[in-house]
Parts: structure tokens; sequence; C-alpha cells
């Protein structure tokens, strides 16, 4: 039984120790920068799926909207391109590249290559999820950050404050 209580005193003091030494290791603030990055990305990526895809699809009856939607498509790989890197370089995480674009010749190959991209329609399809849970999670990350800094230093300007009541 003492052996029992033992191991349960070194597993709970090693989990207070982790839970007292994570906030100040690199690897959480490189984390937070990453989430911080992919708020402000998602932002644009919302900006860039509606006008994008919204104006593409809405065009699309016209000469120009399946050119439009093509490019869209294949914007979604440069977006792709700029998340690999973010997780690259912040998260030390890199991730394999999808296969290379290869467009048929001419402009009517060029987006019949555009709308059929595999790789390109994943990369909206991550941009949809992105949009959501990019911001939606940078959201609540960056409110618990900063209502957690207030509540840290909300006891300061009491203790340099004297109260008076009247």
């Amino acid at each position: 039984m003492n052996a029992i209580a033992s191991t349960s005193m070194d597993t709970l003091s090693r989990a207070a120790l982790t839970f007292v030494r994570t906030p100040f290791q690199r690897r959480t603030w490189l984390e937070l920068a990453h989430v911080t990055a992919s708020f402000v990305l998602g932002l644009l990526v919302v900006l860039y799926l509606y006008f994008g895809v919204g104006g593409g699809l809405l065009v699309s009856v016209t000469v120009i909207g399946l050119p439009i939607l093509a490019l869209v498509v294949l914007g979604g790989r440069i977006w792709g391109f700029v998340f690999r890197e973010l997780c690259r370089v912040l998260l030390r995480h890199p991730v394999d590249a999808p296969p290379e674009f290869r467009p048929r010749p001419g402009l009517i190959g060029f987006v019949v290559s555009g709308i059929a991209d595999k790789a390109g329609w994943r990369a909206v399809g991550y941009l949809f999820l992105k949009a959501l849970f990019g911001v939606g999670g940078g959201y609540v990350t960056l409110v618990f950050v900063a209502m957690t800094g207030f509540a840290a230093i909300s006891p300061i300007p009491w203790a340099l404050v004297p109260i008076e009541n009247s």
C-alpha cells in the first residue's frame, strides 16, 4: 500500500510541475503565435472564400465565371502553402506538399485543369474548415488570454489607489 501511495504522489507532483512549467515553455508561446496567426489569416480566408467562391458561383453562368472558379481553386493551393509554412515554422511540423499542378495547354485546358484539380479542391475544403475553426478557436483563445491577463493585473490598481468610503 505504501508503494502505491508513493507512486501516486510522484505522478501527482510531476503533473503539478508540468502544469506550472507549461506556460513558460517556448512551445506554448509558439502554439499561441500559431493560433493568433491562424485567427488573422482565417479572417482573410473568410473574405477570400466569400468573394472568390461566392462571386465565382454567382457569375459561373457567364463566360468569366468558370475561369474565376478555376483561379479560386488554384488560389487555394497558395493558401495551402501559406498554412503549411506557418505550421513548419511555428510548430516545427512539416507537412508534405501536394502534387504539382500541371495545366492542359490553352485557356480552356487551363480552366478545365483548374476546376478538376483535386489538390486545389482539398485546399479549398481546408480553407472552409480553417475559416470555421481557425477564426472561432482564435477568438476563444484571444478572449481567454485577455481575460486571464486582466484578472492577473486587476489587483494592482486596488493596491496602488487607496479606497475611501464617504
